[in-house]
């Protein structure tokens, strides 16, 4: 009866996890979405190794979107907290003529068009992550490699003069994330 029970409450359990971990599903969170996000955009082949910054800034930027103020109202930059600036900015194919060869993927991966993609869109991880990238692609300078190159990276490139965050708290987060999670999906 007890292990009948136990079933039960684990096939009633699993679309919930299902849901949970769905990159797809608005407002998703945890190290689960951002890994399941980002071997996505990895598998699609669309753009160069990253040397594991989007999982750093995920963290970095909203703790994977557990942080209370990564789905605010008003803003829907999501997990990895992409700007309406960037967001439009990524979507400008006359501005970056290299982006158009990659649009076309892109539409693909997200299974919409880009001129219907609204930023109210990057509330869902998959969005939020792609949208992030491309913001990485279109930086002229290379990925660093290791963690201090890249907290000086995402401050000049990412998160701007104007941000709130510092090349410390990235790193001292990015080490935070390592200690709990470890260093890779």
């Amino acid at each position: 009866m007890l292990l009948n029970a136990l079933n039960l409450v684990i096939v009633l359990s699993l679309p919930f996890c299902i849901l949970a971990a769905n990159p797809l599903v608005s407002e998703g969170k945890g190290e689960d979405v951002v890994c399941d996000t980002i071997a996505k955009i990895k598998q699609s082949g669309i753009f160069a190794d990253d040397a594991n910054i989007m999982r750093r800034i995920a963290y970095a930027e909203s703790l994977f979107g557990t942080h209370p103020n990564t789905y605010r109202s008003g803003y829907n930059g999501g997990i990895w907290q992409v700007d309406k600036i960037g967001f439009e900015d990524a979507k400008d194919i006359q501005s970056h003529p290299n982006l158009g060869k990659l649009w076309s993927k892109i539409e693909i991966l997200l299974n919409k068009q880009r001129n219907n993609i609204k930023w109210e869109d990057l509330r869902k991880p998959l969005f939020s992550g792609v949208f992030a990238r491309i913001r990485l692609y279109l930086v002229p300078s290379a990925i660093p490699s290791d963690i201090n190159g890249q907290a000086a990276y995402w401050k000049k490139y990412y998160n701007s003069a104007a941000g709130a965050g510092t090349v410390a708290g990235f790193v001292n987060k990015v080490n935070d994330m390592n200690n709990k999670f470890g260093s890779t999906c």
